[in-house]
């Protein structure tokens, strides 16, 4: 059973992303380590942000 961003299509480029940068990070070395580093968590943030404002509701205030 599918959660609720995961049917979403932004959630799903957010993932492909992630692999792309994966791809490309593995041939970063040297000097360059603590950008890659940088990059990898950075495209993981995004889709966990996906995740977690869709099971955000939003309530109007009074």
């Amino acid at each position: 059973m599918a959660l609720g961003h995961e049917k979403l299509d932004v959630y799903r480029l957010a993932i492909s992303y992630v692999a792309w940068v994966y791809e490309k990070a593995a041939r970063l070395e040297g000097v360059h380590h603590a950008a890659r580093d940088q990059w990898l968590r950075a495209s993981q943030s995004i889709p966990l942000n996906i995740a977690e404002g869709n099971g955000k509701r939003r309530y109007r205030s009074r």
